[in-house]
């Protein structure tokens, strides 16, 4: 885990050498499988970090809404 020049958390795969934004202890390959909820759009921020706009209540988020759809025992698999 790391932090750029601006405070933001981002993760090293020193193997790939590649690097994201989400941490990979967290991701789910699952939760691509699920639509996002009515209303969210998935958008991309300049430097390639995705964020979701939730169109009922007008605000934007990093946090994946579908991640709380997933159950519990699929999460870290």
């Amino acid at each position: 885990m790391m932090h750029d020049n601006q405070g933001r958390t981002y993760f090293v795969n020193h193997i790939s050498k590649i690097t994201q934004w989400e941490d990979p202890r967290r991701m789910d390959s699952h939760i691509f499988d699920i639509p996002l909820p009515n209303g969210f759009e998935m958008r991309f921020t300049k430097q390639g970090q995705v964020y979701f706009v939730d169109h009922n209540t007008k605000t934007t988020t990093f946090t994946d809404p579908r991640a709380g759809l997933m159950p519990v025992n699929e999460i870290f698999l």
